[in-house]
């Protein structure tokens, strides 16, 4: 009786497996958050309550699920997963699978698991609000030196080609000065949504701060980078930002460099880049310039 107490008044979700893979007790925490009735799971095997998937959203196969991992070997496994309940939804999980042994001999195991949702989601919004630009929603700067670094890593160990544009805003002062400071944000909104049209899956694109931003092309060659350019450059002239002050017409300046073995870091990168978008604005802008290997 004081067992069952115990159990049934548990803030974590309990349940037992017998030595055959089949649910032998449940709390009513367990059924809350796997969604399920009693009569649902009892003498059931545990493959039919939920579906159980690992950190990297793999669904469990017989050879790797820590549930029959513990039933065969007694060791205690603690990890992070997510199980699936019957209707589709789910629920990030803690779970803790322990051996139950009775005498000398191991009869089942105790699987006691906590919801981590809400914490998992926390999380992901941290990372979110740590990586991108809070105005426009793309890559902020940090981010995005912490991918072009490993960009780097890649390039020297693999010759794959890699290639970084800077970009700025043509003229951007007289926006602010000439609508207002919300029309302008609405501008460099608008100019990340253009953006999102050209980028593909392994690209990055990146506010690197006010008016200024960048694309990393992984795969792209200096010649694939300038012909990448020049096409954003014409797709942003021609597409004016609709805003609460009429259509915004705008145009922008690239600087565009390819990566070298000889670069210690993405400042390299970053510079000839820049030095190549200076070009770019003294020589007229609304144009592309290539920096110097």
């Amino acid at each position: 009786a004081r067992n069952a107490l115990l159990l049934n008044s548990a803030g974590e979700g309990i349940f037992g497996v017998d030595r055959d893979g089949h649910c032998i007790f449940i709390n009513p925490m367990a059924l809350e958050l796997l969604g399920l009735t009693e009569d649902e799971a009892i003498e059931r095997p545990v493959d039919e309550l939920f579906e159980h998937r690992d950190a990297e959203d793999r669904r469990y196969g017989p050879a790797d699920c820590p549930i029959l991992l513990t039933l065969g070997d007694g060791v205690t496994r603690q990890l992070e997963d997510t199980l699936i309940r019957r209707d589709g939804s789910r629920r990030a999980v803690r779970m803790t699978v322990t051996e139950i042994r009775e005498g000398r001999q191991r009869i089942g195991v105790e699987v006691v698991f906590q919801d981590i949702s809400a914490r998992r989601a926390m999380e992901r919004e941290l990372e979110r609000l740590a990586t991108t630009d809070p105005l426009t929603g793309v890559t902020n700067r940090r981010q995005f030196i912490e991918r072009c670094e490993q960009e780097l890593v890649r390039h020297k160990r693999f010759e794959h080609p890699l290639s970084l544009l800077m970009i700025d805003v043509d003229h951007f002062k007289r926006i602010n000065d000439s609508h207002g400071h919300a029309i302008g944000d609405a501008v460099l909104i608008h100019l990340c949504a253009l953006a999102a049209e050209q980028l593909r899956r392994t690209d990055v694109f990146a506010r690197l701060g006010g008016e200024e931003f960048a694309f990393l092309l992984t795969g792209s060659d200096l010649d694939g980078a300038m012909e990448f350019a020049a096409r954003f450059c014409r797709q942003v002239e021609s597409r004016p930002a609709l805003t609460d002050a009429g259509k915004i017409a705008l145009t922008i300046s690239i600087g565009a460099s390819q990566a070298s073995r000889r670069d210690r870091s993405a400042d390299d990168l970053l510079r000839r880049a820049d030095g190549a978008l200076y070009r770019a604005k003294q020589g007229g802008r609304n144009r592309v310039e290539a920096g110097a290997l």
